[in-house]
């Protein structure tokens, strides 16, 4: 599920900026874009993208937007890739 829509300069700037990135990112990015909202399967929470590292591991955001009720928003780093999920669903009956 898209959680943003890109103009066509947004587009283009983030292209140019995976195409200046190591192969593994691009892989990365290429797999999982940012403007996906995504589920964490070692948790269940829904999330969305901060950042990439070379190392195969995404800096991830946690929400209240996506998840009702968590007691506090974060960011959690050190993720592996392959416990992401592209979210199909409704987050807020997740």
């Amino acid at each position: 599920m898209k959680h943003i829509q890109w103009t066509t300069e947004q587009q283009e700037g983030w292209d140019r900026w995976v195409d200046s990135r190591p192969e593994c990112v691009q892989e990365m990015c290429a797999s999982h874009p940012p403007d996906n909202l995504y589920r964490l399967t070692t948790t269940d929470q829904i999330v969305t993208l901060a950042s990439y590292s070379e190392d195969g591991t995404v800096r991830v955001d946690v929400d209240e937007e996506h998840n009702p009720g968590i007691l506090m928003e974060r960011q959690v780093f050190g993720i592996d890739i392959n416990d992401l999920v592209l979210w199909e669903g409704d987050p807020i009956t997740h």
